[in-house]
């Protein structure tokens, strides 16, 4: 779907820099990932910039 909106619309992407399960198949495809890894490592990925960090 359009991952940015969740319009559950797969591959509509209303604005230029919109997400979609397209990319994430082909994201996944350079790394031998299937989507569902793809998508779980953004979310590894934005959950580590939003821990606090400490000095």
């Amino acid at each position: 779907m359009c991952a940015s909106c969740g319009c559950a619309e797969p591959n509509d992407r209303h604005e230029a820099r919109d997400i979609t399960l397209e990319d994430l198949v082909q994201a996944g495809t350079l790394h031998g990932l299937n989507p569902e890894q793809v998508a779980e490592n953004i979310l590894k990925a934005v959950q580590r910039q939003e821990e606090p960090t400490t000095a």
